[in-house]
């Protein structure tokens, strides 16, 4: 964690003084996502819960997050010997039934008889997540999968995107300037940008 912490040191921006040291949080905020415990009840020994949970949120809120999560990937890459930056990334669906609580962006994927959300992840070869998105999931793969990338636009340092969205698949070569009509086939194919 130290060195993992030196990275990420750097992007936090903070203000106000604390009586919790920055990396005490940042511990805090790993140590309850990871394990998936509630937010009000941390173990012994780390900040109150309110103040982590508000360190958390203002750094959701202007994408810290996203910061700290590439300079990790970056650090994860540069200790494997590879290039810092992904050249090549993965994009997938998976269509998934929606709890009775979740009423916002439901959909029927009529292709799996799924009534629910879909889920877009894109993926280093590494397995590094770079970019996730849930919509409906009566919208088209093809459709979503152009959205999702264009909301990746951090990833445009990618030379390769992988996009595999039927089981049976072809694969084909297509430049970015035909993305988006490509993209609308239902095929899985090899994007070279």
């Amino acid at each position: 964690m130290a060195s993992q912490w030196q990275g990420i040191e750097k992007l936090i921006n903070v203000r106000r003084k604390s009586v919790w040291p920055l990396q005490r949080i940042v511990e805090s905020i790993f140590y309850v996502t990871k394990n998936g415990i509630v937010w009000r009840d941390p173990p012994a020994g780390f900040p109150a819960w309110q103040t982590v949970y508000r360190y958390f949120r203002k750094w959701a809120k202007d994408d810290t997050w996203l910061l700290i999560a590439n300079e990790l990937t970056m650090l994860d890459r540069l200790k494997s010997d590879k290039a810092a930056l992904p050249t090549v990334a993965i994009i997938d669906s998976q269509s998934v039934k929606n709890s009775a609580t979740a009423t916002g962006q439901v959909g029927f994927d009529g292709g799996k008889l799924i009534k629910g959300r879909k889920r877009f992840m894109i993926v280093g070869t590494m397995g590094h997540v770079l970019w996730t998105n849930v919509c409906a999931a009566n919208i088209h793969d093809g459709k979503a999968g152009v959205l999702v990338w264009e909301q990746a636009r951090h990833l445009t340092l990618c030379w390769t995107i992988w996009c595999r969205f039927m089981p049976t698949a072809r694969l084909g070569v297509i430049s970015r300037r035909n993305l988006k009509r490509f993209m609308t086939w239902k095929w899985s194919f090899h994007v070279r940008l």
